[in-house]
């Protein structure tokens, strides 16, 4: 495998990705019981300045999630010929009644050492801030895992949770194990954006919070 790694660690330098980072799944999901390393990639992205044009911030949303789902099929085809078993976590996929996926990939890039949970309960890195997209590679071999984040870095500051429309956001700091109810309101969030329906045809991305935010500025 250590040769396969290596193989691995250029793939990933070569192609476009903002960083990646190894997991060790055994503080993950039970699913993950024959995974025990889990590839985190993350995609920066630059997003609209004005936080009213929403219809950009969608656009550029959507190029980053078909630009990630390239990525991590090129990294499968590369699993694929040296026959190292893996699964790609889907991206979505949210149960409707709790809002929540059968697999955080917010979890794995704090385990990968990439990041923190941010106060809007957002993935956060000190270089882009939670202006990034990430995904999940499951992968059946276990490889040398990243130290993990242990700590919030957003210490007094309270930006997302003025600039939230709805005041859903508590300003309460994260560490682990912290439910998310503690740190955001998801469904009075979700439903906030679900009112836009009328008006744009699907649900609304806001995302204020996120551009306000002036970690990786």
């Amino acid at each position: 495998m250590n040769e396969a790694y290596a193989t691995l660690v250029r793939t990933l330098s070569a192609l476009s990705v903002s960083a990646w980072g190894i997991a060790d799944t055994r503080r993950l999901s039970p699913l993950c019981g024959e995974y025990p390393s889990a590839l985190s990639i993350m995609l920066a992205y630059e997003p609209p300045s004005r936080p009213d044009d929403e219809e950009t911030f969608f656009h550029i949303l959507e190029d980053v999630r078909s630009r990630m789902s390239q990525i991590t099929a090129y990294v499968s085809r590369f699993l694929d010929r040296r026959d190292i078993s893996h699964a790609v976590v889907p991206q979505g996929g949210q149960d409707q009644k709790t809002l929540k996926a059968c697999f955080s990939h917010k979890s794995a890039a704090v385990l990968a050492g990439l990041g923190w949970i941010g106060k809007n309960c957002l993935f956060v890195t000190p270089e882009f801030g939670p202006r990034v997209s990430l995904a999940t590679i499951l992968i059946g071999r276990r490889l040398p895992p990243g130290t993990p984040i242990t700590k919030s870095l957003c210490g007094t500051c309270a930006a997302c949770v003025e600039a939230c429309p709805g005041r859903f956001i508590t300003g309460l700091p994260w560490r682990p194990g912290t439910p998310r109810e503690n740190l955001l309101d998801a469904h009075r969030c979700n439903n906030f954006r679900e009112g836009f329906w009328p008006l744009l045809g699907r649900k609304s991305e806001c995302g204020r919070c996120l551009l306000v935010c002036p970690q990786g500025r």
